[in-house]
């Protein structure tokens, strides 16, 4: 990635999607002033290890494509599907904590678009907290 390139990139994000230094900082595990001086170009990507190099690459791509690539239906299948298969969850369990019936549990994964907006609405946050509860003890690779 050059370095021009990368600069309208990082700027793309900060001004389009409203991230932040910070956020990107904390995420990358790159330092602030790095960014900062990427951005005034007093610094380059040569400054970065390979590792570094790789980590911000993959998070620019995540944020500019990744995040609005994949329908949200999709995301909330897939990371319910990681969670049974990888955790032993079962559908009871999502339907339990987030409050709605089993069926609709069921409909939402093999038909998606005939659930009910609350209803997926309900199932996506408890999804997600589940996952944050398991993430460290799921292997992506």
């Amino acid at each position: 990635m050059k370095d021009e390139l990368f600069r309208e990139q990082l700027k793309s994000l900060l001004i389009e999607y409203h991230l932040t230094l910070e956020a990107l900082s904390h995420l990358t595990n790159i330092s602030l002033l790095w960014f900062t001086e990427v951005l005034e170009k007093k610094s380059t990507l040569s400054a970065l290890s390979d590792e570094q190099l790789l980590t911000l690459s993959l998070t620019i791509e995540m944020f500019r494509v990744g995040i609005t690539a994949i329908k949200d239906d999709e995301r909330v299948l897939t990371i319910m599907k990681l969670l049974i298969v990888e955790c032993g969850l079962k559908l009871e369990t999502f339907a339990a904590y987030a409050n709605v019936p089993l069926e609709e549990v069921q409909l939402f994964l093999t038909h998606p678009e005939q659930v009910e907006v609350e209803v997926k609405y309900r199932l996506a946050v408890k999804v997600m907290f589940l996952f944050s509860l398991f993430k460290d003890s799921i292997s992506l690779i």
